[in-house]
């Protein structure tokens, strides 16, 4: 947890920094780590890689994140809804399918097979 509030910190200095900097040279590295760390900005997926999709990221705009690959956790239904609104995921890349794996309790387990 602390680690997350961290990360979380760091990334709002350095989206703050990018916003004020008047220098192009220190706009260009801090959007570069930018983009390392949490994804390149884009508008729609064709500003994605390959195996890449466009999804929103709370504060930090659109940005690009991996289709999720075979094994990946993945939701269908509500549950995808719920999910992708919280953690702003991917769908499985081409040629899988989310199925469900296994069942703990009442929830269902989906994976990317």
């Amino acid at each position: 947890m602390a680690r997350f509030v961290f990360v979380l910190l760091f990334m709002a200095v350095l989206v703050a920094s990018a916003a004020f900097a008047e220098d192009k040279q220190k706009r260009l590295i801090i959007d570069k780590v930018t983009d390392k760390l949490i994804g390149k900005r884009c508008d729609d997926d064709n500003d994605c890689e390959a195996n890449q999709c466009c999804v929103p990221r709370h504060i930090f705009g659109k940005r690009c994140r991996n289709l999720l690959e075979k094994g990946d956790y993945c939701a269908t239904g509500f549950i995808q809804a719920a999910v992708d609104r919280i953690v702003r995921r991917c769908p499985c890349q081409s040629g899988l399918v989310c199925t469900n794996t296994r069942k703990i309790g009442l929830y269902k387990i989906y994976k990317c097979q």
